[in-house]
C-alpha cells in the first residue's frame, strides 16, 4: 500500500511538472548551460560605438519611402529628416560624406522634382545650386477665364515645350475655392523657371501626358542584403511558442523563439566594420527587430547605414596618416598630413590622448635608432570638417598607431 502511494504521488508530481512546463513560460532550455561566446566576437561594439552618427531623428525616418537622393552631376547626396517640431530638414553631403549645407521647411513640405524642391505654393533650386530662395510660380489662367478648348491648347503647348512637368491635385492646394471648383494646378519647367497652369480637372491629363523630368536625381538603392551579413548568432533566452486558443476564429499561434545577440560584418569597399545588436531566431530564420538600410554609390567615398530608422550613420574608410608632422599647442596636439594631395589636420585635445601621444613620441624616437623602423603611421575613423577654413578631423571616433605597435585609444 505504501509503495503504491509513493507511485501515485510520483505520478502526480510528474503530471504537475509536465503541466507547468506546458502551460507556463518555463523552458528547460533556459536552465541548461549556454554555449560560450567565441573569443573573436567578445570585442564587437554596438553600432553607435563603431560608426559615425550623422543624425538622430526624434521621429522615425522611413528610408524605404524616402531614400537618399544622389546627384551624379556633382556627386552630392540629399537626405531629408523629420524634426521633433514637425519641421522637415534637408541635408546635403559631398562625395566625402561631409555636411555642406542644410535647408529647413516649417510647413508647405515640398517634393523633389527635376532637381528642385516644389510645393503647391513655391519652388526652390537649392538642390542644384544652393540657392535657398523660395520662388513664386508664374501663374497662368488663375482667373479661370479660359474655356476648355483654350485651356486644352494652352496645356499641350506648355507640356511639349517644358523640360519637366508635375501635377498638383485640387485637394493638395489648400484653397477652398479651388477645391470646390475642382481646379488642379500643373507646373512646367522652362529654362530655369516654373510656370503654373490652373484648370478644372487638369490632373485627368496625367494618363496621356505623364509627369516628366525627374532625371536629375536618382534614389540610392538599399544594398543591406549584400553588404551587411550576420556572422554569428549567440542564443541567450528561449521563449516557447503557443498554439491557437480554443475556439479562436483566427487560429493564431506563435512559434518557439530564441532571443540573443547577432554579430555582424558590414563591408564598405575594402574595409569591414563589425558590430553587434539584439536579434531573434524563429522558424529556422534570423530576424532583426528593424530592417537594415545601407546606401552607397561608386562615386561616393562613404556609405549610409541605419539599423533602427531613427539614427543614420556615416560609414567611411579609415584614413591613414603615413607621413605627417606633429606639433603641440597648449592642451592640443596638431598632426599635419596630405591625403590625395590635399592638406588635412588631425586635432587631438584632452588627457584622453596622453597615452597615445606618449607612445607615438617614444615610437618615433626608437625608429631613429633602429635599422628597420616600426610602423608609426596613424589610422583614424572619423568624418572631416572645416576648421579655420581648412579640412580637419577633431577628436576622431577611433584612432590607433600602425599595425606593428598595436596600441589603441578609443575616446
Amino acid at each position: 500500500m505504501r509503495k503504491r502511494t509513493i507511485y501515485i504521488l510520483g505520478g502526480i508530481i510528474i503530471l504537475i511538472s509536465v503541466l507547468v512546463c506546458t502551460l507556463s513560460d518555463f523552458s528547460i532550455q533556459n536552465v541548461l548551460p549556454k554555449t560560450a561566446l567565441p573569443d573573436q566576437f567578445k570585442n564587437y561594439p554596438e553600432i553607435d560605438q563603431a560608426a559615425i552618427l550623422l543624425y538622430s531623428s526624434a521621429n522615425e525616418t522611413s528610408l524605404d519611402d524616402f531614400p537618399p537622393l544622389f546627384n551624379a552631376k556633382n556627386s552630392t547626396v540629399i537626405l531629408s529628416k523629420q524634426n521633433k517640431d514637425q519641421s522637415k530638414t534637408y541635408l546635403k553631403l559631398d562625395a566625402d560624406g561631409n555636411l555642406t549645407d542644410s535647408l529647413t521647411y516649417t510647413d508647405d513640405y515640398p517634393t523633389d522634382w527635376a532637381g528642385y524642391l516644389v510645393s503647391p505654393k513655391s519652388y526652390c533650386s537649392w538642390i542644384i545650386n544652393g540657392d535657398k530662395q523660395l520662388s513664386k510660380f508664374e501663374d497662368r489662367n488663375k482667373d479661370l477665364k479660359e474655356d476648355s478648348t483654350a485651356l486644352n491648347r494652352h496645356f499641350k503647348q506648355l507640356y511639349q515645350s517644358s523640360a519637366a512637368v508635375f501635377y498638383f491635385h485640387y485637394d493638395k492646394l489648400d484653397d477652398r475655392r479651388l477645391d470646390s471648383l475642382l481646379i488642379d494646378k500643373v507646373i512646367f519647367l522652362q529654362q530655369g523657371r516654373w510656370i503654373a497652369l490652373f484648370g478644372k480637372n487638369l490632373s485627368d491629363n496625367q494618363t496621356a501626358y505623364p509627369i516628366k523630368g525627374n532625371g536629375v536625381l536618382t534614389e540610392l538603392k538599399n544594398q543591406a542584403g549584400k553588404s551587411v551579413q550576420v556572422t554569428y548568432f549567440h542564443k541567450e533566452h528561449f521563449e516557447k511558442g503557443s498554439g491557437p486558443s480554443p475556439g479562436s476564429p483566427t487560429g493564431l499561434s506563435s512559434p518557439d523563439k530564441w532571443t540573443g545577440t547577432g554579430y555582424f560584418k558590414l563591408v564598405f569597399q575594402k574595409d569591414s566594420l563589425h558590430f553587434k545588436q539584439e536579434m531573434t531566431e524563429f522558424n529556422g530564420k534570423l530576424h532583426t527587430y528593424m530592417p537594415f538600410y545601407y546606401f552607397t554609390n561608386p562615386q561616393l567615398h562613404f556609405a549610409l547605414f541605419t539599423n533602427n530608422n531613427n539614427d543614420l550613420y556615416l560609414i567611411k574608410n579609415r584614413i591613414n596618416f603615413n607621413t605627417y608632422d606633429l606639433t603641440k599647442r597648449k592642451d592640443s596636439v596638431y598632426i599635419f598630413t596630405r591625403i590625395n594631395e590635399k592638406p588635412l589636420t588631425l586635432i587631438l585635445t584632452g588627457k584622453k590622448y596622453d597615452k597615445l601621444i606618449t607612445d607615438l613620441s617614444d615610437l618615433r624616437k626608437l625608429n631613429r635608432q633602429v635599422a628597420t623602423p616600426l610602423d608609426s603611421s596613424l589610422t583614424v575613423t572619423a568624418k572631416t570638417t572645416i576648421y579655420k577654413g581648412k579640412a580637419a578631423i577633431i577628436d576622431p571616433k577611433e584612432i590607433y598607431i600602425g599595425a606593428d605597435a598595436q596600441i589603441e585609444t578609443k575616446p
